[in-house]
């Protein structure tokens, strides 16, 4: 799954924060040479989107640990946002949280 939209945990030191969640997933292809002309793997892959928190999206921003869980739990940092609507948007590292 390349995108995923609905409810999700945020993580932020510790505490739980429930918020709504529209993310994508980006693969790049690495095209190479192969026996009889070229062939095409996966390459690094990265995650971001949006987060509309509900509570305090000032302490999610301010967290110097911050996590999204899904399916599970990955690392995030907040890119901009609107702390008083709660709307983040979010790069995330490692696995995306969704499958």
């Amino acid at each position: 799954m390349n995108n995923y939209e609905g409810k999700a945990t945020v993580v932020a030191d510790g505490v739980e924060y429930p918020c709504h969640a529209t993310l994508r997933r980006q693969t790049e292809h690495v095209q190479s040479r192969a026996f009889r002309g070229r062939a095409s793997t996966e390459g690094l892959s990265d995650w971001s989107g949006v987060i509309t928190v509900e509570g305090d999206a000032v302490a999610v921003d301010q967290a110097e640990e911050k996590n999204l869980r899904i399916v599970r739990e990955s690392s995030f940092t907040v890119v901009d946002g609107d702390l008083n609507s709660g709307n983040l948007q979010i790069n995330g590292s490692g696995d995306a949280p969704f499958d």
